[in-house]
């Protein structure tokens, strides 16, 4: 990460955001799939440079957002952050099969979708402190999954798509245990 930060070209970025915050993000990345890695079993490596491209290319959309939203006096929200970092690491592979199998080959897809949803269920957590996120009915996280991993597979992924799917299951996952909660109270 060292050489992609002092290149010229991301000059930019390490001005505005700080190598700090630059290196802080590609760890935590590296971290999460490190653990994502040893959990699947599978015999696979961190493609480092691509990892640090997608998140340069990270830096550089918020950059360009944070400068947009600057004009309408708006900050950019948990669902911009994760849905950016969704897809730079879609669009950038960072998870690279050692001796491929057919099912390694949607590896970083698996990775993406567990990001997804996690990043989901930690924004749930924090809004609503009374739940508990470990009672969530394993079918529907099924549903979730599987339809987090189609998009990510057969549809056009951007941004605005993964950041919608978050914010409709944040929607959803509240109007429901609203409705619970209206239910059990109400006998």
């Amino acid at each position: 990460m060292h050489e992609i930060i002092g290149d010229s070209t991301y000059k930019y970025l390490v001005d505005h955001f700080s190598s700090e915050t630059i290196y802080s993000k590609y760890d935590t990345l590296e971290i999460a799939l490190d653990m994502f890695i040893a959990e699947s079993n599978i015999n696979v490596r961190i493609n480092k440079p691509m990892l640090q491209k997608a998140m340069m290319d990270y830096f550089a959309d918020i950059y360009r957002l944070e400068k947009f939203l600057e004009t309408k006096n708006e900050k950019i929200s948990t669902y911009k952050t994760d849905s950016y970092t969704s897809y730079w690491l879609h669009r950038r592979p960072a998870i690279v099969p050692i001796s491929p199998t057919l099912d390694d080959y949607c590896i970083n897809d698996r990775f993406i979708c567990a990001f997804i949803i996690s990043s989901c269920l930690s924004r749930i957590e924090l809004e609503i402190p009374s739940i508990n996120i470990e009672t969530i009915d394993e079918d529907i996280l099924k549903v979730l999954t599987n339809q987090v991993r189609y998009h990510l597979l057969y549809r056009n992924v951007n941004p605005n798509s993964i950041e919608l799917m978050m914010i409709a299951f944040d929607v959803a996952f509240k109007l429901g245990y609203k409705a619970s909660n209206t239910i059990t109270e109400n006998p």
